[in-house]
């Protein structure tokens, strides 16, 4: 669904705000809930890429590969603690842990 940029840009400065509250109330910063909290930032992020990009269209090779260097480094920081910190499941007293 396409909406106008004024719009979007100003649902983007919502979202940014929702995200600093969401910080901020976060109690430990290395905790799970932090990185959860970054989420309404990152959607802001995008909600104002879309348009600039779709706005200009040269400098959208420039943006996509931004993007896809995020992306990467965001994949690699994943992987790493999946490697590090492996899932483990233990069956005890008919319950998984």
């Amino acid at each position: 669904m396409c909406f106008s940029a004024t719009a979007s840009f100003t649902a983007g400065t919502a979202l940014v705000a929702v995200g600093g509250v969401t910080l901020r109330k976060s109690r430990a910063r290395s905790s799970c809930r932090s990185r959860w909290s970054v989420l309404p930032c990152a959607v802001a992020d995008l909600r104002a890429v879309r348009h600039l990009v779709g706005r200009d269209q040269s400098a959208a090779k420039g943006v996509h590969r931004g993007l896809l260097v995020l992306g990467l480094s965001v994949g690699l920081y994943l992987l790493y603690f999946i490697v590090r910190f492996p899932v483990t499941a233990r069956i005890h007293d008919r319950s998984i842990f």
